[in-house]
């Protein structure tokens, strides 16, 4: 099973050089208080025909951030953290 480690997620803009990662594109933070909500594209790099390994990253990046503690302060996802993808 391949993986898209912390190094291919990027914070960039334009084309990336490698076969597969995440960029992260246009974010927009809203105050409510004390309380910010973050909204951020994220754009899927995957090389292939199709969008099944696209739509198998998407997942994982759902099912990582959805695991996360949803508390007050700030936030943070292990940078050992790895979304497994299907050959």
């Amino acid at each position: 099973m391949d993986t898209i480690g912390p190094d291919g997620i990027l914070d960039t803009i334009g084309r990336p050089e490698r076969e597969r990662c995440i960029l992260i594109g246009q974010s927009q933070a809203v105050y409510r208080g004390e309380i910010a909500t973050v909204y951020s594209t994220l754009h899927v790099w995957i090389k292939e025909p199709g969008l099944r390994l696209a739509k198998e990253v998407v997942g994982a990046v759902v099912d990582a951030v959805s695991l996360m503690p949803r508390s007050r302060g700030s936030i943070s996802m292990p940078t050992t953290s790895r979304l497994p993808i299907s050959a």
